[in-house]
């Protein structure tokens, strides 16, 4: 015959407080060290470095006999003063700023000439038709560039496409964001 059991039927035991799932309690860790110990090491090295420093303010130790100042007194008698350093006199009377105030200075200045000082190079190519592109994009917008062959014995020959010279850092500026907004943006001002 088969037997069911209802197990959502019965209860189930109610735990104690503080009790685990597998049934032991656990037990706290001992330190190794009991802690009065520990207090009274503390103390032991607190009292000794005290009574170091104790000693330590004592350089002369005259409190421990009176023999001992007595000869004191005897051996204070018999060194000499030593000489004293000769007095400071009044401070010394600086007249540096006087002097300064005859002095001139001559700084010669080269007057630099600002015609065209900036040029933009929108980019530097090795083959003349790239460079070639580049430069009809620009006449597209309304530029002048021009392509100079840059000939060098580490790189190589470069075609390097120019705009300007510019009397101004501000013009260049805007042809330069004329260009950025036109998706140009690899050119930069020297």
């Amino acid at each position: 015959m088969i037997t069911t059991k209802d197990y959502a039927a019965t209860q189930r035991p109610k735990r104690k407080a503080g009790a685990s799932r597998s049934g032991r309690k656990m037990k706290p860790a001992k330190s190794q060290v009991p802690g009065w110990l520990w207090l009274t090491l503390g103390l032991v090295i607190g009292v000794f470095t005290s009574f170091l420093l104790f000693l330590g303010r004592f350089n002369d130790f005259d409190f421990i006999a009176n023999d001992s100042q007595a000869s004191t007194l005897e051996n204070q008698e018999q060194i000499k003063p030593q000489k004293s350093a000769p007095p400071i006199t009044q401070d010394p009377q600086y007249s540096f700023h006087e002097i300064l105030k005859e002095k001139t200075v001559e700084v010669e200045t080269e007057v630099l000439a600002t015609k065209g000082t900036f040029v933009m190079q929108c980019g530097a190519f090795r083959q003349i038709e790239m460079a070639d592109n580049l430069k009809a994009k620009l006449a597209m917008l309304g530029l002048q560039a021009e392509i100079k062959l840059s000939d060098t014995p580490d790189t190589g020959s470069w075609y390097r496409v120019l705009l300007g010279p510019y009397s101004s850092k501000r013009a260049a500026e805007n042809d330069r964001h004329r260009l950025q907004d036109n998706q140009i943006n690899r050119c930069k001002i020297w």
